[in-house]
């Protein structure tokens, strides 16, 4: 190999690292950090987590991403939907994201949370709820039918608001954003 393609190919290879350890950065979120191995760096911390402003609903891989969506006193849940019920995880997930953030449901706390649903090899759709990366259990149960679920809410945000105060609570003052789609 000639000198010029040396370094022809050396620029590329530093070119290369350089693009993955700027992708390595743009695709970390908020909670996750970010592994520059290719630049060498041993890890950055991501920025903080901002305060959520509406509902998240999506898909999920698995539990932990309800658990690490409610780190830095936040809250998250999951429907791990059942192949047989004929109600999507998505709009069970929808409808306790939104009840979350309604003052008559939650006991006058309404919040905004992180609510994920999967499909599950289970015989029937259940619930996992997480307040700040710890599973929310209650009278020595954790997992939960959707209507079981919608029925605790009260009891799960007087848990938050005891442990983790008022700042997160959507004031009496502003109307709460809510998740819609045309699903039916």
């Amino acid at each position: 190999m000639n000198t010029a393609k040396k370094i022809a190919t050396g620029v590329a290879a530093l070119g290369l690292i350089f693009s993955l350890n700027a992708n390595a950065q743009k695709v970390s979120n908020d909670n996750q950090l970010a592994f520059n191995t290719a630049s060498g760096a041993k890890t950055e911390a991501a920025a903080k987590k901002a305060n959520l402003t509406a509902p998240v609903v999506k898909e999920a891989e698995s539990s932990y991403d309800a658990a690490s969506a409610s780190f830095e006193g936040n809250i998250g849940l999951i429907v791990h939907q059942a192949k047989s019920d004929t109600i999507s995880g998505h709009r069970y997930a929808k409808g306790l994201a939104n009840a979350f953030t309604q003052s008559d449901k939650t006991g006058g706390n309404p919040i905004y949370i992180s609510s994920f649903y999967k499909e599950a090899d289970a015989s029937q759709t259940y619930v996992k709820i997480f307040i700040d990366g710890e599973q929310w259990d209650y009278k020595g149960h954790d997992l939960f039918t959707p209507n079981d679920a919608w029925k605790l809410i009260p009891l799960v945000m007087a848990d938050y608001v005891k442990e983790h105060g008022k700042d997160k609570i959507i004031p009496a003052t502003v109307d709460p954003v809510l998740v819609a789609s045309n699903e039916l």
